[in-house]
């Protein structure tokens, strides 16, 4: 039987939050990633059981989820912020890391960053980049 594993997610713009509704009615486990006490309040107040804080102000990342990650979702709200969410998050999974934007930053950034994936949309439904979880 294979390890249970959490999709972490980025909630950055309207698009993230229709992602993470499409999750919870799939009924696919996920945990928030955030940058800030703020965030990780509300996230927290919208009954969003797993919330991970990490400090982007640092160079190294000190946190280590308590649960076990699997495939990624970051919704691009800057270049710097993306990039540093990268660096955070790929050491603690194996699984596919997809970021998901509406600019026309350069994907080889992201992908040199440890993305398997960058998707461009303009579009308001990402849902189909769920089709493994």
């Amino acid at each position: 039987m294979g390890t249970f594993e959490y999709a972490l997610v980025t909630l950055t713009n309207p698009l993230a939050v229709d992602f993470i509704r499409t999750m919870k009615y799939r009924e696919i486990p996920f945990a928030l990633m955030v940058n800030n006490d703020r965030s990780r309040q509300e996230a927290i107040d919208r009954g969003i059981e797993h919330v991970i804080l990490v400090d982007t102000t640092k160079r190294k990342n000190k946190v280590v989820p308590d649960i076990p990650i699997g495939t990624v979702y970051i919704f691009e709200e800057s270049l710097t912020l993306t990039c540093r969410y990268l660096q955070f998050c790929r050491p603690w999974t194996s699984k596919p890391i997809y970021v998901i934007t509406q600019k026309m930053h350069p994907g080889a950034v992201y992908k040199k960053l440890g993305a398997n994936y960058v998707i461009y949309t303009k579009g308001k439904d990402v849902s189909f980049i769920l089709h493994n979880e």
